[in-house]
Protein backbone atom coordinates (compact mmCIF):
# COMPACT_ATOMS: atom_id res chain seq x y z
CA UNK A 1 0.00 0.00 0.00
CA UNK A 2 2.90 2.32 0.73
CA UNK A 3 4.33 1.95 -2.79
CA UNK A 4 0.93 2.54 -4.39
CA UNK A 5 0.41 5.65 -2.30
CA UNK A 6 3.84 6.95 -3.29
CA UNK A 7 3.02 6.46 -6.99
CA UNK A 8 -0.23 8.39 -6.63
CA UNK A 9 1.58 11.26 -4.91
CA UNK A 10 4.23 11.27 -7.64
CA UNK A 11 1.57 11.53 -10.36
CA UNK A 12 -0.04 14.44 -8.56
CA UNK A 13 3.29 16.26 -8.28
CA UNK A 14 4.09 15.67 -11.95
CA UNK A 15 0.68 16.97 -13.01
CA UNK A 16 1.12 20.14 -10.96
CA UNK A 17 4.61 20.79 -12.37
CA UNK A 18 3.81 20.43 -16.07
CA UNK A 19 5.69 22.77 -18.47
CA UNK A 20 4.77 26.37 -17.79
CA UNK A 21 3.90 27.10 -21.47
CA UNK A 22 0.34 25.87 -21.14
CA UNK A 23 -0.30 27.17 -17.65
CA UNK A 24 -3.18 29.61 -17.84
CA UNK A 25 -4.63 28.06 -21.01
CA UNK A 26 -8.10 26.59 -20.87
CA UNK A 27 -9.02 23.91 -23.39
CA UNK A 28 -12.28 22.37 -24.50
CA UNK A 29 -12.85 19.59 -27.00
CA UNK A 30 -12.09 21.70 -30.10
CA UNK A 31 -10.39 24.86 -28.82
CA UNK A 32 -7.78 26.27 -26.48
CA UNK A 33 -7.92 29.77 -25.03
CA UNK A 34 -4.45 31.07 -24.18
CA UNK A 35 -5.26 34.79 -24.42
CA UNK A 36 -3.26 37.18 -22.24
CA UNK A 37 -1.42 34.58 -20.16
CA UNK A 38 2.12 35.89 -20.64
CA UNK A 39 3.35 33.37 -23.21
CA UNK A 40 6.65 34.05 -24.99
CA UNK A 41 6.28 31.16 -27.42
CA UNK A 42 3.54 28.92 -28.80
CA UNK A 43 2.83 26.16 -26.24
CA UNK A 44 3.58 22.65 -27.46
CA UNK A 45 1.59 20.62 -24.92
CA UNK A 46 -1.94 21.45 -26.05
CA UNK A 47 -4.28 18.82 -27.55
CA UNK A 48 -3.14 18.23 -31.13
CA UNK A 49 -6.72 17.85 -32.40
CA UNK A 50 -7.92 21.39 -31.61
CA UNK A 51 -9.53 23.47 -34.36
CA UNK A 52 -9.38 26.90 -32.70
CA UNK A 53 -6.35 28.38 -30.94
CA UNK A 54 -6.50 31.76 -29.20
CA UNK A 55 -3.11 33.32 -28.44
CA UNK A 56 -4.02 37.01 -28.41
CA UNK A 57 -2.24 39.43 -26.11
CA UNK A 58 0.94 37.49 -25.41
CA UNK A 59 4.61 38.29 -26.13
CA UNK A 60 5.40 35.87 -28.95
CA UNK A 61 7.79 38.05 -30.95
CA UNK A 62 8.66 35.53 -33.69
CA UNK A 63 6.92 32.60 -35.39
CA UNK A 64 8.57 29.54 -36.96
CA UNK A 65 7.37 26.29 -38.64
CA UNK A 66 7.89 24.23 -35.48
CA UNK A 67 5.35 26.35 -33.59
CA UNK A 68 2.32 24.86 -35.34
CA UNK A 69 3.54 21.58 -36.80
CA UNK A 70 1.66 19.69 -34.05
CA UNK A 71 -1.65 21.44 -34.66
CA UNK A 72 -2.54 20.50 -38.23
CA UNK A 73 -6.29 20.56 -37.64
CA UNK A 74 -6.41 24.28 -36.91
CA UNK A 75 -9.17 26.19 -38.69
CA UNK A 76 -8.87 29.48 -36.80
CA UNK A 77 -5.68 30.95 -35.38
CA UNK A 78 -5.72 34.15 -33.34
CA UNK A 79 -2.38 35.95 -32.87
CA UNK A 80 -3.43 39.57 -32.41
CA UNK A 81 -1.44 41.90 -30.12
CA UNK A 82 1.44 39.49 -29.62
CA UNK A 83 4.34 41.85 -30.44
CA UNK A 84 5.18 39.68 -33.47
CA UNK A 85 7.89 41.25 -35.63
CA UNK A 86 9.01 38.21 -37.65
CA UNK A 87 7.27 35.33 -39.40
CA UNK A 88 9.76 32.80 -40.72
CA UNK A 89 9.28 31.01 -44.03
CA UNK A 90 7.03 27.96 -43.81
CA UNK A 91 5.45 28.93 -40.49
CA UNK A 92 1.90 28.11 -41.64
CA UNK A 93 2.77 25.55 -44.33
CA UNK A 94 1.24 22.52 -42.57
CA UNK A 95 -2.00 24.28 -41.60
CA UNK A 96 -3.86 23.16 -44.70
CA UNK A 97 -7.27 23.39 -42.98
CA UNK A 98 -6.82 26.96 -41.77
CA UNK A 99 -9.72 29.27 -42.65
CA UNK A 100 -9.07 32.37 -40.53
CA UNK A 101 -5.72 33.92 -39.57
CA UNK A 102 -5.57 36.98 -37.34
CA UNK A 103 -2.23 38.81 -37.12
CA UNK A 104 -3.50 42.31 -36.45
CA UNK A 105 -2.00 44.76 -33.96
CA UNK A 106 1.53 43.40 -34.07
CA UNK A 107 4.89 44.89 -35.10
CA UNK A 108 5.27 43.47 -38.60
CA UNK A 109 7.24 45.72 -40.96
CA UNK A 110 7.52 43.33 -43.93
CA UNK A 111 6.30 39.94 -45.11
CA UNK A 112 7.94 37.35 -47.35
CA UNK A 113 6.19 36.53 -50.62
CA UNK A 114 5.55 32.92 -49.55
CA UNK A 115 4.46 33.66 -46.00
CA UNK A 116 0.98 32.19 -46.66
CA UNK A 117 2.14 29.28 -48.79
CA UNK A 118 0.04 26.15 -48.29
CA UNK A 119 -3.04 28.00 -47.04
CA UNK A 120 -5.22 27.20 -50.03
CA UNK A 121 -8.43 27.25 -47.98
CA UNK A 122 -7.74 30.51 -46.16
CA UNK A 123 -10.80 32.79 -46.17
CA UNK A 124 -9.78 35.64 -43.85
CA UNK A 125 -6.39 37.24 -43.26
CA UNK A 126 -6.17 40.14 -40.81
CA UNK A 127 -3.01 42.25 -40.93
CA UNK A 128 -4.37 45.57 -39.71
CA UNK A 129 -2.55 47.86 -37.29
CA UNK A 130 0.97 46.73 -38.10
CA UNK A 131 3.85 48.71 -39.61
CA UNK A 132 3.79 47.34 -43.15
CA UNK A 133 5.15 49.80 -45.71
CA UNK A 134 5.04 47.49 -48.75
CA UNK A 135 3.80 44.07 -49.84
CA UNK A 136 5.14 41.56 -52.40
CA UNK A 137 3.11 41.35 -55.60
CA UNK A 138 2.52 37.62 -55.15
CA UNK A 139 1.80 37.58 -51.42
CA UNK A 140 -1.77 36.34 -52.02
CA UNK A 141 -0.87 33.92 -54.82
CA UNK A 142 -2.60 30.58 -54.40
CA UNK A 143 -5.16 32.00 -51.97
CA UNK A 144 -8.14 31.85 -54.30
CA UNK A 145 -10.54 31.09 -51.45
CA UNK A 146 -9.92 34.45 -49.73
CA UNK A 147 -13.09 36.33 -48.82
CA UNK A 148 -11.67 39.06 -46.56
CA UNK A 149 -8.39 41.00 -46.42
CA UNK A 150 -7.77 43.51 -43.64
CA UNK A 151 -4.78 45.82 -44.13
CA UNK A 152 -6.03 48.96 -42.39
CA UNK A 153 -3.82 51.23 -40.30
CA UNK A 154 -0.46 50.36 -41.81
CA UNK A 155 2.09 52.49 -43.67
CA UNK A 156 1.39 51.36 -47.23
CA UNK A 157 2.10 54.05 -49.82
CA UNK A 158 1.45 51.84 -52.86
CA UNK A 159 0.31 48.37 -53.84
CA UNK A 160 2.08 46.40 -56.59
CA UNK A 161 0.36 45.58 -59.86
CA UNK A 162 -1.19 42.13 -59.84
CA UNK A 163 -1.50 41.82 -56.07
CA UNK A 164 -5.22 41.03 -56.33
CA UNK A 165 -5.02 38.65 -59.30
CA UNK A 166 -6.81 35.36 -58.69
CA UNK A 167 -8.92 36.68 -55.82
CA UNK A 168 -12.26 36.56 -57.61
CA UNK A 169 -14.10 35.49 -54.45
CA UNK A 170 -12.92 38.43 -52.35
CA UNK A 171 -15.84 40.39 -50.89
CA UNK A 172 -14.21 42.54 -48.17
CA UNK A 173 -11.11 44.70 -48.61
CA UNK A 174 -10.06 47.16 -45.91
CA UNK A 175 -7.23 49.53 -46.89
CA UNK A 176 -8.18 52.57 -44.82
CA UNK A 177 -5.69 54.60 -42.78
CA UNK A 178 -2.65 54.04 -44.95
CA UNK A 179 -0.69 56.41 -47.20
CA UNK A 180 -1.91 55.16 -50.58
CA UNK A 181 -1.81 57.65 -53.45
CA UNK A 182 -3.23 55.28 -56.08
CA UNK A 183 -4.64 51.77 -56.49
CA UNK A 184 -3.52 48.98 -58.84
CA UNK A 185 -5.68 48.59 -61.93
CA UNK A 186 -6.42 44.93 -61.17
CA UNK A 187 -8.57 45.97 -58.21
CA UNK A 188 -11.30 46.49 -60.81
CA UNK A 189 -11.33 42.73 -61.39
CA UNK A 190 -12.74 42.06 -57.92
CA UNK A 191 -16.29 41.67 -59.18
CA UNK A 192 -17.61 40.09 -55.98
CA UNK A 193 -16.38 42.89 -53.74
CA UNK A 194 -19.11 44.03 -51.36
CA UNK A 195 -17.10 46.14 -48.93
CA UNK A 196 -14.26 48.51 -49.92
CA UNK A 197 -12.82 50.90 -47.35
CA UNK A 198 -10.29 53.43 -48.66
CA UNK A 199 -10.79 56.39 -46.33
CA UNK A 200 -7.95 58.29 -44.69
CA UNK A 201 -5.40 57.72 -47.43
CA UNK A 202 -3.77 60.13 -49.90
CA UNK A 203 -5.55 58.93 -53.05
CA UNK A 204 -5.45 61.40 -55.93
CA UNK A 205 -7.21 59.17 -58.47
CA UNK A 206 -9.38 56.08 -58.68
CA UNK A 207 -9.33 53.17 -61.15
CA UNK A 208 -12.44 52.35 -63.11
CA UNK A 209 -15.15 50.95 -60.86
CA UNK A 210 -17.17 49.43 -63.70
CA UNK A 211 -16.88 45.88 -62.38
CA UNK A 212 -18.06 46.71 -58.86
CA UNK A 213 -21.70 45.82 -59.31
CA UNK A 214 -22.00 44.15 -55.91
CA UNK A 215 -20.64 46.91 -53.70
CA UNK A 216 -22.76 47.69 -50.66
CA UNK A 217 -20.18 49.59 -48.60
CA UNK A 218 -17.73 52.11 -50.07
CA UNK A 219 -15.71 54.78 -48.31
CA UNK A 220 -13.36 57.10 -50.21
CA UNK A 221 -13.68 60.04 -47.83
CA UNK A 222 -10.72 62.02 -46.47
CA UNK A 223 -8.41 61.51 -49.42
CA UNK A 224 -6.91 63.92 -51.98
CA UNK A 225 -9.38 63.26 -54.79
CA UNK A 226 -10.02 66.28 -57.00
CA UNK A 227 -12.42 64.83 -59.57
CA UNK A 228 -14.79 61.94 -60.19
CA UNK A 229 -15.17 60.30 -63.62
CA UNK A 230 -18.66 59.95 -65.01
CA UNK A 231 -18.45 56.15 -65.06
CA UNK A 232 -18.30 55.99 -61.27
CA UNK A 233 -21.72 57.66 -60.89
CA UNK A 234 -23.80 54.49 -61.45
CA UNK A 235 -21.60 52.63 -58.95
CA UNK A 236 -22.16 55.31 -56.31
CA UNK A 237 -25.86 55.34 -57.09
CA UNK A 238 -26.07 51.57 -56.72
CA UNK A 239 -24.34 51.65 -53.32
CA UNK A 240 -26.59 54.50 -52.22
CA UNK A 241 -29.65 52.44 -53.14
CA UNK A 242 -28.38 49.45 -51.17
CA UNK A 243 -30.74 49.87 -48.25
CA UNK A 244 -30.32 50.32 -44.52
CA UNK A 245 -27.03 48.40 -44.33
CA UNK A 246 -25.30 50.26 -47.15
CA UNK A 247 -22.40 52.60 -46.40
CA UNK A 248 -21.23 55.35 -48.76
CA UNK A 249 -18.99 58.30 -47.92
CA UNK A 250 -17.15 60.48 -50.45
CA UNK A 251 -16.83 63.60 -48.30
CA UNK A 252 -13.79 65.66 -47.31
CA UNK A 253 -11.89 65.59 -50.57
CA UNK A 254 -10.47 68.68 -52.33
CA UNK A 255 -12.91 68.54 -55.24
CA UNK A 256 -12.06 70.76 -58.22
CA UNK A 257 -15.35 71.70 -59.85
CA UNK A 258 -13.84 72.32 -63.29
CA UNK A 259 -14.19 70.86 -66.78
CA UNK A 260 -12.98 67.46 -65.63
CA UNK A 261 -15.87 67.22 -63.19
CA UNK A 262 -18.44 68.47 -65.68
CA UNK A 263 -19.54 65.05 -67.05
CA UNK A 264 -20.19 63.90 -63.47
CA UNK A 265 -22.06 67.12 -62.70
CA UNK A 266 -24.39 66.59 -65.65
CA UNK A 267 -25.50 63.26 -64.17
CA UNK A 268 -26.46 64.83 -60.82
CA UNK A 269 -30.11 65.58 -60.09
CA UNK A 270 -30.29 65.41 -56.29
CA UNK A 271 -31.66 61.88 -56.10
CA UNK A 272 -28.80 60.59 -53.92
CA UNK A 273 -27.34 61.75 -50.63
CA UNK A 274 -23.75 61.50 -51.84
CA UNK A 275 -24.34 64.30 -54.35
CA UNK A 276 -24.57 66.82 -51.53
CA UNK A 277 -21.20 65.68 -50.11
CA UNK A 278 -19.23 67.28 -52.94
CA UNK A 279 -18.09 70.70 -51.77
CA UNK A 280 -15.81 72.51 -54.21
CA UNK A 281 -12.27 73.36 -53.15
CA UNK A 282 -11.83 75.29 -56.39
CA UNK A 283 -11.27 76.56 -59.00
CA UNK A 284 -11.47 80.33 -58.64
CA UNK A 285 -12.07 80.94 -62.35
CA UNK A 286 -14.04 81.37 -64.53
CA UNK A 287 -16.13 81.66 -61.35
CA UNK A 288 -15.03 81.38 -57.75
CA UNK A 289 -16.51 78.03 -56.74
CA UNK A 290 -14.55 77.46 -53.53
CA UNK A 291 -16.82 76.31 -50.71
CA UNK A 292 -19.85 75.85 -52.94
CA UNK A 293 -21.98 72.73 -53.27
CA UNK A 294 -21.53 71.16 -56.69
CA UNK A 295 -25.13 69.99 -56.60
CA UNK A 296 -26.87 73.13 -55.39
CA UNK A 297 -24.63 76.12 -56.11
CA UNK A 298 -22.72 75.40 -59.32
CA UNK A 299 -24.02 75.72 -62.87
CA UNK A 300 -22.34 73.79 -65.69
CA UNK A 301 -21.42 77.01 -67.48
CA UNK A 302 -19.46 78.09 -64.40
CA UNK A 303 -17.12 75.12 -64.64
CA UNK A 304 -15.36 75.78 -67.95
CA UNK A 305 -13.97 78.86 -69.62
CA UNK A 306 -15.26 79.78 -73.04
CA UNK A 307 -12.78 78.90 -75.80
CA UNK A 308 -12.45 79.92 -79.42
CA UNK A 309 -12.90 77.19 -82.00
CA UNK A 310 -9.76 76.67 -84.06
CA UNK A 311 -10.15 74.81 -87.37
CA UNK A 312 -8.44 71.44 -87.17
CA UNK A 313 -5.81 70.36 -89.66
CA UNK A 314 -4.30 67.04 -90.52
CA UNK A 315 -1.12 67.82 -88.61
CA UNK A 316 -2.47 69.85 -85.71
CA UNK A 317 -3.73 68.66 -82.35
CA UNK A 318 -7.50 68.71 -81.76
CA UNK A 319 -8.96 72.18 -81.62
CA UNK A 320 -9.33 73.88 -78.26
CA UNK A 321 -13.10 73.35 -78.46
CA UNK A 322 -12.56 69.57 -78.50
CA UNK A 323 -12.33 69.30 -74.77
CA UNK A 324 -14.55 68.03 -72.04
CA UNK A 325 -16.36 71.37 -72.21
CA UNK A 326 -17.45 70.92 -75.81
CA UNK A 327 -17.21 67.57 -77.54
CA UNK A 328 -17.74 65.50 -74.38
CA UNK A 329 -20.62 67.50 -72.98
CA UNK A 330 -22.33 68.17 -76.32
CA UNK A 331 -21.91 64.76 -77.89
CA UNK A 332 -20.36 62.01 -75.82
CA UNK A 333 -22.23 62.66 -72.59
CA UNK A 334 -25.48 62.59 -74.58
CA UNK A 335 -24.52 59.17 -75.97
CA UNK A 336 -22.64 60.00 -79.17
CA UNK A 337 -24.31 57.43 -81.37
CA UNK A 338 -27.78 58.80 -80.65
CA UNK A 339 -27.22 62.36 -81.88
CA UNK A 340 -27.05 63.13 -85.58
CA UNK A 341 -25.45 66.52 -84.87
CA UNK A 342 -22.41 64.74 -83.49
CA UNK A 343 -21.78 63.00 -86.77
CA UNK A 344 -21.03 66.22 -88.58
CA UNK A 345 -17.79 68.19 -88.71
CA UNK A 346 -17.87 69.20 -85.08
CA UNK A 347 -14.51 68.26 -83.54
CA UNK A 348 -13.91 65.94 -86.45
CA UNK A 349 -10.58 64.55 -85.31
CA UNK A 350 -11.90 63.64 -81.88
CA UNK A 351 -15.10 62.35 -83.42
CA UNK A 352 -13.33 59.95 -85.80
CA UNK A 353 -11.11 58.45 -83.13
CA UNK A 354 -13.91 58.16 -80.64
CA UNK A 355 -16.29 56.62 -83.15
CA UNK A 356 -13.70 54.04 -84.16
CA UNK A 357 -13.46 52.72 -80.61
CA UNK A 358 -17.10 53.27 -79.64
CA UNK A 359 -19.16 52.40 -82.71
CA UNK A 360 -22.40 51.71 -80.88
CA UNK A 361 -24.05 51.68 -77.50
CA UNK A 362 -22.88 48.13 -76.75
CA UNK A 363 -19.32 49.35 -76.17
CA UNK A 364 -18.32 49.65 -72.52
CA UNK A 365 -18.73 53.26 -71.51
CA UNK A 366 -15.50 53.42 -69.53
CA UNK A 367 -13.52 52.33 -72.61
CA UNK A 368 -15.16 55.09 -74.65
CA UNK A 369 -14.35 57.73 -72.09
CA UNK A 370 -10.72 56.64 -71.77
CA UNK A 371 -10.29 56.76 -75.55
CA UNK A 372 -11.76 60.25 -75.70
CA UNK A 373 -9.55 61.47 -72.86
CA UNK A 374 -6.45 60.00 -74.47
CA UNK A 375 -7.04 61.56 -77.87
CA UNK A 376 -8.89 64.80 -77.19
CA UNK A 377 -7.55 66.39 -74.03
Amino acid sequence: MGVKRMLVLLLIVLKETRPTAAQGCSCASTSCNCNFVGLTRVPQDLPTTINYLYLNGNSITALSPSDFSRYRNLERLFLASCEISMINTGTFYNLTSLRNLYLDSNQLTNLEANVFEGLGFLETVALGSNQLSSLPADIFEGLGALLSIFLQNNQLSSLPAGIFEGLEKLNRLHLQENQLTSLPADISGLGNLQELYLQLNQLTSLPTFEGFGNLGKLRIDQNQLSTLPADIFPVLASVSDGGVYSVLDISNNPWQCDCNMLPFKRLMNGSYDFESEIICAGPDRPANLTGKSLLNDVNPEDMCEETTTVPSTATSKPAASCTLSSFWTTCVNKRFWRRASCRGRFCSKCRRKFRKVCPDKSTRWGSCRREFTKNCT
